[in-house]
């Protein structure tokens, strides 16, 4: 069966779209304040206008330059690392049907408190949600004032590693805005500075006949599973070797600290009260 990104047909029946495999990835491999990080990452293949970055090999947090995240907000500044795109392809010539693209980024508060420190759980779960108002908890409908995305949704806690770390997803709202799914995976790389790797999977609007408007349900049309596999591959590939420096900081962050776990359960945030429903 021929999975390949040209279009002949149109598509009429459920797909399964097909892309990069994590077998035959090679290994991206960074060092950030002497903290080195490999991940397993497909090449970049996909028609749309995106440009890869590949990250450099050393990064030095105090000399390097941040700017806000957000051009137009402040609150976070970021500084970019890398950037992937992955086309996923439907059989027998209907085109490309999917999308997985990646965005690493460090990023940090515009005004870090000094008395916290991201190694502790707790600050670490604050900065996330703070992280995900930041990007998320304007968004809303302009027909009801609900919010456009729910996050954190399928919270898990990433074990193995010397630090702590989480993976989870922030959803669109499909009552009031499309059908994306945002997969993050957060860690900390100093007391306020954190490794934010974000993967944007998207499927693309299905026609079907003459019909002007395309189908309201896409995930009745395509699977997100090969897109969401591939994201979840490349963070279970995650390698983390903590500096000297980082590793003092996080024993000061937890002294006196009897569980320095992550919650098991983070529901998602209300940002507001009107037709919050999960849907």
């Amino acid at each position: 069966m021929f999975y390949v990104p040209y279009k002949f047909r149109q598509q009429t029946e459920y797909c399964t779209p097909k892309g990069p495999d994590i077998s035959w990835a090679p290994w991206v491999r960074f060092s950030i304040n002497d903290t080195n990080i490999s991940l397993k990452v497909p090449r970049h293949s996909t028609k749309s206008s995106m440009m890869p970055r590949n990250p450099r090999r050393n990064y030095t947090l105090d000399a390097y330059h941040f700017s806000n995240h957000r051009s137009s907000k402040d609150g976070w500044l970021g500084c970019p690392l890398s950037t992937r795109g992955w086309d996923f392809n439907g059989s027998w010539f209907i085109g490309t049907r999917a999308s997985l693209h990646m965005y690493a980024n460090i990023i940090t508060p515009s005004e870090a408190n000094e008395s916290l420190s991201f190694f502790h759980p707790r600050a670490f779960e604050s900065g996330i949600a703070d992280f995900m108002t930041y990007l998320y908890g304007e968004e809303t409908s302009e027909k009801d004032g609900s919010q456009d995305w729910f996050a954190p949704m399928d919270w898990q806690p990433l074990t193995g590693h010397p630090c702590i770390a989480v993976q989870f997803d922030a959803i669109e709202n499909v009552k009031v805005a499309g059908n994306r799914t945002d997969r993050y995976l957060f860690f900390p790389l100093s007391d306020h500075h954190l490794l934010q790797i974000v993967f944007g999977i998207a499927r693309n609007k299905v026609w079907i006949g003459s019909n002007p408007s395309p189908e309201p349900d896409t995930s009745k049309w395509i699977d997100n599973t090969p897109m969401e596999k591939l994201a979840s591959d490349i963070i279970n590939t995650l390698q983390i070797t903590m500096s000297p420096g980082a590793k003092q900081q996080q024993e000061k962050a937890l002294a006196g600290t009897m569980d320095a776990s992550l919650v098991k359960d983070f529901p998602p945030i209300k940002w507001n009260k009107a037709a919050n429903k999960i849907g």
